[in-house]
């Protein structure tokens, strides 16, 4: 927990001392389909929780990082 903890809100990149999965929005381990969806939904819009570049808009490079890690992540599968 840190100066960018929101209680309550999804927090990415936040884990339980595993490797962050930037991306895996539903926390899963796998980054898939419901995850992107996430993305798409927020799609050009400033929405700290879904920027995954922290640049303040989910758009293109978001979506680079979240397509750069598709799959399983720390422990997941996929």
């Amino acid at each position: 927990i840190g100066e960018t903890d929101t209680p309550g809100a999804l927090n990415p990149g936040c884990s339980g001392g595993e490797e962050p999965c930037p991306g895996d929005y539903d926390g899963n381990g796998v980054i898939e389909g419901p995850d992107l969806t996430v993305l798409l939904g927020a799609w050009n819009t400033i929405n700290a929780e879904v920027d995954l570049t922290g640049d303040g808009l989910v758009n293109g490079p978001d979506l680079t990082v979240l397509l750069g890690g598709w799959g399983g992540c720390s422990g997941g599968g996929g």
